[in-house]
């Protein structure tokens, strides 16, 4: 049971991240499998890096 809006607000944020590493994950399998030629794959770009972004 949450008890605060900040608690709360730590949650979200906690399963968003959670979410996003996940199809992440998701997405380079696709990639990969795309690379070793994999047939009918449509996968998504990797996501810019901060490093990239220097």
């Amino acid at each position: 049971m949450l008890t605060s809006r900040i608690a709360g607000e730590q949650y979200d944020n906690a399963v968003e991240a959670w979410g996003e590493a996940g199809w992440a994950r998701v997405a380079r399998l696709c990639r990969f499998f795309d690379e070793v030629g994999m047939k009918g794959l449509r996968c998504p770009p990797p996501a810019a890096t901060s490093s990239a972004l220097q």
